[in-house]
């Protein structure tokens, strides 16, 4: 199994112990060579792996678009009959295209459907989840489809800096209400055709996920306040990472557990950094911001460096969002 994100606690809140997490995943594909295949292609020659673009682990999954065949993957079923108070659903992966617009017509699309449903219904703005610091096109919430346009850096050359993480919310299709023998779901991701696509257009996918739980998944929010900056950061001054963390949630962020995690050179091994706290302010938008400040210690003269930082909260689920979502370097 892939490493799905590169982890560091970094929770805060004024919160009572935690409970056991609420949330479950449901579903779970990174089209690694040491997992099952839990999906359904069109056709053999409509997907292939890719082991040069990839989100994380040794390869992605990728869609090729044709000139004249609708190219799609269809998950499993996806079970949720065995608890029925599960009513908060939300898919999540990780993406890039270079599929060019196609007009109004459809490039990239996403559908989809109870089992017991004859149609799928296609995911449109109503089911989009922006709250993700590293996803949210605008495009996407007026066409509701995904192309080469949805974001800016899609348009240039496409590298392992330009994958984007998506969360839609499917309540509707399993949440309350629903029948407990048909709450089974299936995902349906699809790349429509274009006559004069250009030569090795299609849609790449990783850490293709479903969640689920009793209570509602509210992502957390980090703002980078300093980081180091690429290329242009000395490895000699180490690194002074500082950033704001809130969330809407009662239960808040958890103090105690704030964390940097970091790799040095070729070496895996995750060393830590404890961040400690700040303060706090009121932003523009009426909602508290604590502030965590942490120092990656110099570790040697021409390393490469990789950081992760994730806020959690301090409910039962455990919300977590991570920043940079993909890896962040520097020498």
């Amino acid at each position: 199994m892939k490493l799905r994100y590169f982890v560091i606690g970094l929770i805060f809140a004024l919160a009572a112990p935690m409970a056991k997490a609420q949330v479950f995943e449901m579903y779970y594909q990174g089209f690694e060579t040491t997992e099952t295949v839990h999906f359904s292609a069109s056709s053999p020659d409509a997907v292939t792996y890719d082991s040069q673009l990839h989100a994380s682990g040794d390869r992605s999954l990728k869609l090729l678009q044709s000139t004249s065949d609708v190219i799609y993957i269809v998950s499993d079923t996806i079970d949720f009959t065995q608890n029925a108070t599960l009513h908060y659903i939300a898919l999540e992966f990780d993406h890039i295209t270079n599929t060019p617009p196609n007009g109004t017509s459809p490039v990239c699309k996403i559908y989809a459907k109870k089992t017991v449903d004859a149609d799928w219904t296609p995911l449109n703005s109503q089911h989009y989840n922006t709250a993700n610091n590293n996803g949210g096109s605008m495009e996407f919430i007026s066409t509701a489809m995904f192309c080469r346009e949805s974001y800016p850096d899609w348009s240039s050359p496409i590298t392992n800096d330009s994958w984007k993480s998506e969360r839609f919310d499917l309540d509707q299709f399993i949440g309350s209400g629903v029948p407990i023998n048909e709450r089974k779901l299936l995902i349906k991701y699809e790349v429509r055709p274009k006559s004069n696509r250009p030569v090795g257009s299609g849609w790449w996918l990783d850490n293709v996920r479903v969640r689920a739980s009793q209570n509602q998944m509210v992502t957390p929010k980090i703002v980078m306040r300093c980081y180091p900056d690429g290329g242009a950061h000395p490895s000699s001054r180490g690194a002074r990472i500082t950033l704001d963390a809130r969330t809407t949630v009662p239960q808040g962020i958890q103090a105690d557990s704030v964390y940097i995690t970091y790799t040095v050179g070729s070496d895996p091994t995750h060393k830590r950094v404890t961040m400690t706290p700040q303060g706090s302010y009121v932003g523009h938008d009426n909602v508290t911001y604590w502030r965590f400040t942490g120092r990656i210690p110099f570790e040697g003269y021409d390393t490469t460096m990789r950081f992760f930082c994730t806020v959690k909260d301090a409910t039962t689920n455990f919300n977590d969002v991570t920043f940079p979502e993909m890896a962040n370097s520097w020498i």
